[in-house]
């Protein structure tokens, strides 16, 4: 199934939490605290989330990790994607609180099913790691091609080194350096030094199609 792409963005989703939105396109990060806040307590999702990355980034306010967990994971609870990938992200990496992968998984894969771009990457490099979930290069793949399908550099990167390897799919270096010029394209610089290794190490042995 193809996968529907999205990256988390700062956008309000009622009325009532747009004024705050306004604020923080004006860079007046304290009004748009208290306004976020505000409809936060009203239930908004979205405003939640934006006032857990608030929290998280220390705008408008200190930096406060507890608090960016609470409001994001309040948010994550309502199906918001932006907020699930920033949970799991903090589950990840025990930021703001005690590091769980089983519980980062569960957030990331709520994410990535919805469509987040970064949580699809997140989950390929915690099934090429074995974080939280059994070690599968295969399954590692299938997460790394949704988000480079979708564009992101990163993913591509990974993706050429999985067919260049073999990990968990056939070794094709065809396929090993179309992903690598994708990502070098996409500003991914270890995916140039990637692409100019295998390329003289290809055209020594005659392996990639003209």
């Amino acid at each position: 199934m193809p996968m529907v792409c999205k990256r988390p963005a700062l956008v309000s989703s009622s009325a009532a939490s747009q004024s705050g939105q306004d604020a923080y396109d004006r860079g007046d990060f304290a009004r748009a605290l208290a306004l976020w806040r505000k409809a936060a307590d009203a239930g908004d999702a979205r405003a939640q989330d934006n006032l857990g990355y608030l929290y998280f980034m220390g705008k408008g306010t200190r930096k406060d990790e507890a608090r960016a967990l609470y409001w994001g994971r309040r948010a994550a609870e309502q199906g918001d994607m932006s907020a699930q990938t920033r949970i799991g992200h903090l589950y990840r990496f025990g930021v703001g609180i005690e590091a769980n992968q089983r519980e980062a998984f569960k957030w990331l894969r709520k994410a990535a099913l919805h469509g987040s771009v970064l949580a699809a990457k997140y989950l390929g490099s915690m099934y090429g790691g074995g974080e939280g979930v059994r070690k599968s290069w295969r399954t590692a793949g299938l997460w790394y091609q949704r988000a480079a399908d979708c564009g992101d550099a990163d993913a591509q990167e990974m993706l050429g080194a999985i067919y260049e390897e073999g990990a968990g799919r056939p070794q094709d270096l065809t396929k090993a350096i179309y992903w690598y010029e994708r990502a070098a394209a996409g500003g991914n610089a270890d995916a140039a030094d990637d692409l100019e290794q295998l390329y003289r190490r290809a055209e020594k042995k005659g392996d990639v199609a003209n």
